[in-house]
């Protein structure tokens, strides 16, 4: 059965000696450091060591429950090492978090998100920031230097076209990364949002003060000026022809052109005009289907000559064509041909020459 404790030179320092020691000269009996919490020892030294770190726990713990180490945490503090490690337990790393939010986020205005712009952001998630911060980066260690780091990361990365990347594409890749973090500050799951405020690259560029060649210009042919656009649309397949010929009377985006149906045409009257209320838009895994537009300032009307209204409301009329210039097939999903088919159909027969097609015409 173990002695009493028995005071040693030191304070805070105990000796307890076994029931069968007799006290007489050195012996192995263990020393004892009751306080804060009983710990046993085997030489005065390892006991005087244990002491002094024990009181420095005690101390730092103190410090902590004051706040002291709120901003600052201590290494050696027992308090702020348990903190970490639950805050590790509950807060989920950059890449988790950026790749279970971006498929749940849903905008933060009335237009909501759109799924084509789902598919970009976790593209540019993927090749920019989750590519830049390691994987066992966590939100909360994320700091303003690490977002201005970031973005002079991107300033210097390579473009498709060669150089580096624009102002505009490094705005692009820089989207999705703030939006996350926003989103991470709303949820509670870090204090401060690290990328607010951050400053993103204005680098001005050299101005032409030439105008532009337009796409299309007028050109003289034997003492004649000809709208090259009338060139362009004669070299249509004639079952394609009226298409371009709305296409360049309206100048519409391709994408709401092929998503055009009879009920936008409004013919009648002596001001005939189309409405342009939806668009084609790329899915992943349903290929093209039609949608709504990108933005309210998209929807509009458009007016129309007379003598293309005529032809299009006899097209109307027609009983073995439809009504409107292109008409997806029925299905759960609306779905329209790809650019390569229109391009295709679009040629006129013989031709050698470029097919004409809406994107050649924009």
């Amino acid at each position: 059965m173990a002695g009493k404790l028995e005071r040693t030179g030191t304070p805070g320092i105990f000796r307890r000696h076994r029931k069968e020691c007799d006290r007489k000269g050195r012996c192995d009996c263990p020393y004892v450091v009751p306080r804060p919490t009983m710990q046993t020892f085997a030489t005065f030294a390892e006991a005087r060591e244990g002491k002094a770190a024990a009181e420095r726990r005690a101390k730092l713990a103190k410090g902590h429950a004051a706040g002291l180490h709120r901003d600052a945490p201590r290494d050696e503090c027992p308090e702020c090492e348990r903190e970490r490690v639950e805050r590790e337990r509950a807060e989920p790393t950059l890449h988790e978090y950026a790749r279970e939010w971006v498929e749940r986020y849903q905008g933060t205005g009335r237009r909501g998100f759109r799924e084509e712009t789902r598919d970009e952001w976790r593209r540019l998630l993927e090749r920019f920031a989750l590519r830049y911060f390691g994987e066992d980066v966590r939100l909360s260690d994320i700091t303003p230097r690490d977002i201005a780091d970031y973005i002079g990361w991107l300033v210097k990365q390579p473009s498709r076209r060669g150089g580096t990347l624009s102002d505009s594409s490094v705005h692009n890749a820089c989207k999705p990364l703030f939006a996350c973090l926003a989103t991470a500050r709303r949820e509670g799951l870090i204090d401060h949002n690290p990328a607010s405020g951050a400053t993103l690259p204005h680098r001005p560029r050299v101005q032409d003060d030439e105008e532009r060649a337009r796409p299309f210009p007028r050109v003289e042919i034997g003492g004649e000026t000809v709208e090259t656009m009338e060139l362009v649309v004669s070299l249509v397949h004639p079952d394609y022809r009226l298409l371009f010929e709305l296409l360049a009377a309206t100048g519409v985006r391709r994408s709401e052109l092929l998503a055009f149906e009879g009920r936008h045409l409004d013919l009648d009257g002596d001001r005939p005009y189309v409405k342009v209320r939806q668009r084609v838009r790329r899915r992943r895994g349903e290929g093209l289907v039609i949608g709504p537009l990108k933005s309210r300032h998209a929807r509009r009307d458009l007016p129309i000559p007379l003598d293309l209204a005529d032809r299009l409301r006899a097209l109307r009329t027609a009983p073995t064509r439809s009504c409107s210039p292109r008409r997806p097939a029925p299905s759960s999903t609306p779905t329209t041909s790809t650019s390569g088919s229109s391009r295709r159909r679009a040629r006129r027969p013989g031709s050698s020459g470029p097919a004409s097609t809406p994107s050649a015409t924009r």
